[in-house]
């Protein structure tokens, strides 16, 4: 990690394409596609703003389809037909995440049609095609915090993409958790136990991933990415390979596509927006945090404000953080083995999203 600028090491190559608005793009697009990554409530809405500002890279709204469609369609991939891919689109057109790109589905068939794709990554990559064409980009990316969980198997699907990994100080991700939760929330954690627990993991699952990208993974911290905005930026923009300019930073609100309020504060202004865990939460809630997760808070060098409790504190802290985990890695197990071998019911489930999303409720994330 470079301490200095926020950004690690990553591979460098010339930007700037100088292409004119509305210029055509090439259907087959060969560029590195980019994944934003890390524990939810850390700031990827805001990054994506950002990036997705410039001329050269379109990322949509969250996809969260990608893990599940891997799980139902892996079986076939060494025999991948035609019939393959229709099915494919069609369950990823009637994804209520998808719904959020507000992109015609006609314009994703049309990119079907122009690839004729030979595999599943190429398949699903023209939903994504689409949306860059759409916006007039030669490049796309996406922005799923969760999939910092499934970076192998991207990395099977993506053997060239690049990967940034958003690090914020888990303090303040717990207080955006609690703050949601109390507002009707539910996917969010509960608990400060709960948050730290959901945060370590993420970070973990991110260390563990990164020797197997090597260059192409690259860190930021979100402390850095509001404290000076145009100076990390534009560094993170060098190592992924698109070209800064100033409105990326300061010029963003036309981006911010999704319809849920979750995501309206991506467009506000960048600098100074880091909330403070100091005075949002309690000390018994800082003291569970920490004890849950504050080696890795030492290891990132965040540092500790407490002993993290008493023993009693403790022991319920980790138990409430197990427990939760637990619970997650449950759920997800159990969605997997639905999109294997319970489509009908998947599919069922997935309808009943899009009608809650359409009634102006949340999905769930």
């Amino acid at each position: 990690m470079d301490n200095e600028s926020g950004v690690g090491p990553m591979t460098r190559r010339a930007s700037g394409n100088g292409r004119a608005a509305g210029t055509a793009i090439p259907v087959q697009d060969h560029q590195p596609p980019l994944f934003i990554v890390g524990a939810p409530r850390s700031g990827t809405t805001l990054l994506r703003s950002i990036l997705a500002a410039g001329d050269e890279i379109a990322i949509p709204p969250e996809s969260h389809f990608l893990t599940y469609l891997y799980h139902r369609y892996r079986r076939r991939f060494g025999r991948w037909a035609e019939q393959d891919t229709r099915e494919a689109i069609s369950d990823l057109l009637s994804d209520a995440h998808f719904r959020e790109w507000r992109l015609p589905a006609a314009q994703v068939w049309q990119e079907v049609e122009l690839a004729r794709p030979q595999d599943f990554n190429d398949a699903v990559a023209c939903a994504y095609r689409a949306f860059a064409r759409n916006e007039r980009k030669d490049r796309w990316g996406d922005k799923t915090p969760s999939y910092v969980f499934f970076l192998p198997q991207l990395n099977q699907l993506y053997p060239n993409m690049r990967v940034v990994h958003l690090l914020r100080d888990g303090r303040d991700v717990a207080c955006s958790h609690l703050d949601l939760r109390s507002k009707g929330q539910n996917w969010v954690a509960g608990s400060a136990p709960a948050a730290a627990a959901w945060w370590k993991a993420s970070l973990r699952a991110a260390e563990a991933a990164a020797p197997l990208l090597g260059d192409r993974f690259v860190e930021i911290r979100y402390e850095d990415l509001v404290d000076d905005p145009e100076t990390t930026v534009g560094r993170l923009c060098d190592v992924v390979g698109v070209e800064f300019r100033p409105e990326m930073v300061h010029q963003r609100d036309h981006v911010v596509s999704s319809s849920s309020d979750l995501f309206r504060r991506a467009a506000e202004p960048v600098a100074g927006r880091a909330r403070t865990w100091e005075t949002e939460l309690t000390r018994r809630q800082v003291a569970e945090f920490e004890a849950v997760a504050g080696d890795e808070l030492v290891a990132r060098g965040y540092g500790l404000s407490t002993d993290g409790g008493s023993l009693p504190v403790r022991i319920e802290a980790h138990l409430r953080g197990k427990s939760f985990m637990t619970w997650r890695s449950g759920r997800r197990w159990s969605r997997q083995q639905a999109h294997r071998f319970l489509k009908p019911i998947a599919r069922r489930k997935q309808a009943r999203r899009v009608r809650r999303m359409e009634a102006g409720g949340e999905a769930g994330l």
